[in-house]
């Protein structure tokens, strides 16, 4: 049991090490293939990278979706915004109940 919850600590401490390196290089305008191959080429394994890239957008979502909303936009409106972007439903609203929680 232990050791479970040692493996755990170690793969969430990873996936934050790699979402923080995915958000700095999508703001430098790197594409998710590229950070994954950036990070599976120095060794991360690839559940990982896909974990991380995945976390990395929805932070960004949730940031947008906050700031979209402290300028009077409502849930509803960037919910669709994003699906039109491409999210799935459910991403998209959880992404927006995220942001949405940012604002409280």
């Amino acid at each position: 049991m232990l050791v479970g919850l040692v493996v755990h600590r170690k793969t969430a401490a990873q996936i934050s090490a790699a979402e923080d390196y995915a958000l700095k290089a999508g703001a430098f305008g790197e594409t998710d293939d590229m950070i994954s191959k950036r990070l599976v080429d120095a060794g991360w394994k690839r559940p990982v990278v896909a974990k991380a890239i995945h976390k990395a957008h929805m932070t960004q979502a949730s940031n947008y979706t906050a700031a979209r909303i402290a300028s009077g936009s409502s849930p509803k409106d960037i919910t669709s915004e994003l699906v039109n972007s491409g999210w799935s439903r459910r991403e998209a609203s959880k992404a927006v109940l995220q942001g949405v929680k940012k604002t409280r």
